[in-house]
């Protein structure tokens, strides 16, 4: 079967895993429905997809997403080549990459416009013959699946761990007159700030400001140079006084939503005290992923103020909670007494709450959601599909068979012998 899955960035910019699907097949009917299903699932279709060169996929999305912008993400198939490549059953790709020319002839043959498509599949086909290449089909389910959980689990820790950084502790400040850092470690999490930090530093150490010039429309021209580029040009950096709007010619705001350092150099060149808020994305602030959401488990709407009272509170409690275990973390007395105190103010509140009986999963669902019609679902059986990498259609024997299977063989044979010498 096929694994498919959905891959997007998180709020510290690091890859996620939105959802994932094992499907029969790869065809039209089967990729249509999955994606009709992530649309359900997430409520829209996402503004940007990335795929690889896959025919059916690419028609689907044409077909199912029409708003979505569709690309072939060249870039991470080459990054991903010295990891993605096998030999037997054992991983040689950096091997590969650094002892032989393969990378050297791949490149040859994926970065020029001079091959034709049948010249590129012909040119493909010798170097995966030289060198010997193929994938390693022979993971059972079970086995994988256990494989994907640990990923998925790594994934979260890590998630967390990146939320833990940043709410307790506190990243150096280098450039301590120029105040838009230290709001920046105020307001972004932990990897976007770092990302905000090298943009400052380079603005101050390595940019200057060649010229600039005041329109009539109230509008300034600000001609930035980078010196830690190799390129001689200047970069147009275009602010509008009435309301502070400022642009770019390198496009990064519009492209990452984070400032760059031209930008910065010109905001220092003015002077400017407070970080426009404007230019803010909140998917990248310290707040966008709360603790937690009681305010939803309680079924109160979003748009009341209970609703922001409750997260508010229990987020403090969290808060101050995390912080005193991690003052309290080197002391093992002083933890175990926290805990201790804990434990009885939760036997006390157990004591004086009347537990109701625990619901149903689906009715917890349905309370979060506000969804309590049930819904068919159909389990079609899987057919018997031959796709790319699949590998040998027969299922692995145990050494057990494979002697039945050869002695059964052999006492053919002898029959046969036999009755020939009659």
């Amino acid at each position: 079967m096929m694994f498919v899955p959905f891959t997007g960035v998180d709020n510290h910019y690091r890859n996620v895993t939105l959802g994932a699907a094992i499907i029969g097949n790869e065809t039209a009917e089967t990729y249509s429905w999955l994606l009709n299903a992530f649309r359900q699932a997430f409520g829209r279709a996402p503004p940007v997809i990335v795929t690889d060169q896959d025919p059916a996929m690419r028609k689907v999305i044409q077909d199912t997403w029409p708003e979505s912008r569709h690309r072939l993400c060249m870039w991470h198939i080459m990054d991903k080549l010295t990891t993605k490549f096998f030999i037997s059953e054992y991983v040689v790709g950096a091997n590969l990459c650094n002892s032989t020319d393969f990378k050297k002839r791949l490149c040859g043959i994926v970065w020029t416009d001079a091959l034709l498509p049948k010249q590129f599949e012909t040119e493909w086909g010798v170097i995966l013959a030289d060198f010997y290449l193929f994938c390693n089909p022979n993971c059972m389910l079970v086995e994988f699946l256990g494989h994907f959980d640990s990923a998925i689990e790594a994934q979260r820790h890590k998630h967390r761990k990146n939320d833990h950084d940043t709410r307790h502790t506190n990243p150096d400040i280098f450039a301590k007159e120029f105040v838009l850092e230290q709001q920046a470690a105020n307001i972004y999490i932990r990897t976007i700030f770092f990302d905000a930090q090298l943009e400052i530093q380079t603005a101050i150490h390595k940019c200057g400001i060649g010229q600039w010039d005041e329109r009539e429309d109230n509008f300034v021209n600000f001609y930035v140079k980078n010196f830690s580029q190799t390129c001689t040009t200047f970069f147009q950096v275009i602010m509008w006084q009435l309301d502070m709007t400022i642009s770019c010619s390198c496009n990064r705001n519009e492209q990452f939503g984070l400032l760059c350092v031209h930008i910065f150099c010109v905001l220092r060149f003015l002077d400017i005290r407070q970080f426009p808020e404007r230019y803010i994305m909140r998917r990248w602030t310290r707040e966008v992923v709360p603790n937690s959401a009681p305010g939803a488990i309680l079924g109160i709407n979003e748009s009341d103020d209970r609703y922001r009272q409750v997260n508010g509170v229990v987020r403090g409690i969290t808060r101050s909670a995390e912080s005193l275990i991690n003052r309290l973390v080197h002391n093992f007395d002083a933890l175990c007494a926290f805990r201790d105190h804990v434990v009885q103010y939760q036997s006390t509140t157990n004591q004086a709450v009347v537990n109701a009986p625990p619901r149903s999963r689906r009715d917890r669902f349905a309370e979060i959601t506000g969804y309590t019609q049930e819904t068919p679902v159909t389990v079609r059986m899987l057919k018997t599909p031959r796709f790319k990498g699949m590998g040998k259609p027969t299922r692995m024997k145990s050494k057990r068979e494979i002697a039945i299977s050869q002695s059964g063989k052999k006492w053919v044979m002898n029959v046969a012998i036999a009755n020939a010498g009659a």
